[in-house]
């Protein structure tokens, strides 16, 4: 009978043992980091803090330049603390002065080389002929390279076809999605220019509104939009040459209704001062630095700055512009975070629940992509994508993956 009370005795013990375990283990730290990803101090902060009886850990130093804006560091997870059980590389960010933006804004980007983006026929002495047909070249190709000459724009593609003399074909490198190739075309000579010409209709720049996501005051930096600035042939988006930042006014909005998307009706001049340069375009957004007078911060207050281990299904706000100048704060619902090891645009399904917003705009619309998400006064992400079956539903980004722009 003892023994039949000591075995239960020790059983409760075991038990107890395995639920506070399973209590008190880091899981979440364990699936949702891995090895190299980057972290705001306020998310390693929370990885330092998590320490107990059954997992410690113990953090290295890799850095030793105290001025870098990037640290890296060694985490090594111990059972116990004697059995190593997960190491993670971890680039983590200063804590920087950031602001949360919502600001609608201009942009102009001139991109690195020539997009194709069409073609037509050129008449010659023979006829019509289509050089881009009867070539390998594809719409969506941005020329980076004729022969040996650099193509940056347009107009470098048309000083070379002057020194073209009909012989050869021309050894075209191009830009096709995230790889280079390397293509030939024959130009055809055009019978009343007299001119050699490719037959393709070429694009060097775009020109945008989007929505600010935040500032980096500690270093100028801005980021906005949330995706890429792209055309309909080429989902890679532009490589930014020289980009320009304005300050835009919405004039009206075109609401979303029926499955088609709406929008912000913005307008701005390029010949008002310039707010910022462009110096980069990806999937994340468009990137550059704010000029030190800009009066983009102005009225602004500091953010904390949250991501994938802050940002929850619950309660959050999204800051936008969609009348005039005014950036105002508007309620929503994050729906579902997704889990995300790496980086990726849809890191989370919002609802808009602000029935002003609504009214006005039918929910999310194109120009409101960028506009921060904050929740318990942190900054967790960005506004991308709107869901065209119901225009209040849409995607947003972890912050996390704008910051390392």
């Amino acid at each position: 009978m003892r023994y039949f009370k000591f075995k239960n005795i020790i059983f409760i013990i075991i038990a107890v043992f395995f639920v506070y375990l399973s209590i008190n283990f880091p899981f979440f730290l364990f699936s949702h980091y891995e090895s190299d990803v980057f972290l705001t101090a306020e998310e390693f902060d929370s990885i330092k803090n998590n320490r107990n009886l059954f997992c410690n850990n113990n953090i290295l130093k890799v850095s030793n330049e105290e001025d870098e804006k990037i640290k890296e560091y060694v985490v090594e997870y111990k059972l116990f603390n004697l059995i190593n059980i997960k190491t993670l590389n971890l680039k983590v960010a200063d804590k920087e002065i950031f602001y949360a933006g919502g600001n609608c804004l201009g942009f102009t980007i001139h991109s690195e080389g020539a997009m194709v983006i069409g073609g037509n026929y050129i008449l010659t002495r023979y006829g019509k002929e289509y050089p881009l047909k009867e070539s390998n070249l594809q719409i969506g190709d941005i020329i980076i390279k004729a022969d040996d000459t650099r193509i940056d724009n347009i107009k470098d593609i048309t000083e070379f076809l002057k020194c073209y003399d009909g012989k050869e074909k021309i050894r075209l490198l191009v830009r096709r999605g995230t790889s280079e190739v390397e293509v030939e075309i024959m130009p055809a000579l055009d019978i009343y220019s007299q001119s050699y010409k490719l037959g393709t209709w070429l694009k060097d720049n775009a020109i945008g509104v989007g929505t600010l996501t935040f500032i980096n005051d500690s270093t100028d930096r801005f980021g906005a939009l949330g995706h890429a600035v792209t055309s309909g042939e080429n989902k890679n988006g532009y490589k930014v040459r020289d980009g320009n930042l304005y300050e835009c006014v919405v004039v009206g909005v075109k609401a979303s209704s029926g499955g088609e998307a709406g929008q912000l009706l913005g307008a701005f001049s390029q010949n008002q001062p310039s707010l910022g340069k462009v110096d980069k375009n990806c999937e994340y957004g468009v990137f550059g630095n704010i000029n030190k007078e800009s009066p983009l911060i102005k009225n602004k207050k500091t953010i904390r700055i949250g991501g994938r281990s802050i940002a929850k299904p619950g309660k959050a706000k999204i800051l936008s512009c969609v009348d005039g100048f005014n950036v105002e704060e508007f309620d929503i619902e994050i729906i579902k975070t997704n889990f995300q090891k790496s980086s990726s645009e849809k890191s989370m399904v919002i609802r808009i629940t602000d029935k002003n917003l609504i009214k006005k705009t039918g929910g999310i619309v194109q120009g409101m992509s960028g506009s921060p998400i904050i929740q318990n006064g942190n900054l967790v992400g960005a506004v991308t994508h709107v869901f065209l079956s119901d225009a209040t539903k849409g995607f947003g980004l972890y912050i996390d993956w704008m910051l390392n722009q």
